[in-house]
């Protein structure tokens, strides 16, 4: 695969992620507030004729080459290994939340195996 021991791939991920965060971290979206939440609710209400919404959300299996010792974890219902990204967005399209890693084989209500 590559000949490149585990620590010097783990501190070339983990300084790679430092550096995206010092970067995006300014512009990454933090969880609404009550108030955030509060005019969300009103825009989906004014904008598309939806009460009590505070977000809409939507997922995607990437595919993966199955891991070494992984199991069925990352084995999904349509019968192909993946992981899961997940995002929500308000009335205007925003992304509000995100969620990139799952399980393939956790289910939609989030339980584990």
């Amino acid at each position: 695969m590559h000949k490149l021991d585990k620590t010097r791939v783990r501190n070339i991920v983990l300084e790679t992620f430092e550096i995206l965060w010092s970067k995006l971290s300014t512009i990454y979206p933090s969880e609404p507030t009550t108030t955030q939440y509060k005019h969300i609710a009103a825009d989906f209400l004014k904008l598309w004729n939806l009460p009590n919404r505070v977000g809409v959300i939507d997922g995607k299996h990437i595919a993966i080459i199955r891991q070494q010792n992984s199991g069925t974890l990352f084995y999904n219902y349509t019968r192909f290994y993946s992981i899961v990204l997940m995002a929500a967005c308000d009335a205007r399209y925003t992304f509000t939340s995100d969620s990139i890693g799952s399980y393939a084989g956790q289910s939609d209500g989030g339980n584990t195996k």
